[in-house]
């Protein structure tokens, strides 16, 4: 979707790591241990901007992207990763499950006419 809508080179590259890195982290950890689930991708396309959503079942812990990850962990890197990439990036979590939400803003010359 996001070359559809305009964005192409460095961006849509970090787009789609930014993107990958969600839906994986929504596979590994958004869903009760033994248990089926699913995870729903919702993306919305403004003349300024495109904003993905990658929602998951799982009640994760929200964080912020300015939290600092201990070194030694092996995981816990992607929402830094995703803050990284994009222009903006939060994770929102409650007992319903846990939503990644994040942005890329488009540049003046990958707006439509």
């Amino acid at each position: 979707m996001a070359a559809a809508v305009g964005f192409s080179g460095d961006d849509l590259d970090d787009i789609e790591v930014a993107v990958s890195e969600a839906v994986t982290n929504a596979i590994m950890h958004g869903t009760p241990k033994g248990k089926a689930g699913s995870v729903k991708i919702r993306c919305r396309d403004t003349v300024n901007s495109l904003s993905i959503e990658v929602e998951d079942e799982g009640n994760g812990q929200a964080f912020q992207p300015k939290e600092i990850i201990d070194p030694e962990r092996e995981n816990g890197r992607g929402i830094l990763m995703i803050a990284a990439l994009m222009d903006i990036a939060q994770t929102i979590s409650d007992e319903s499950g846990t939503i990644v939400r994040m942005t890329k803003h488009k540049r003046k010359h990958e707006n439509r006419c």
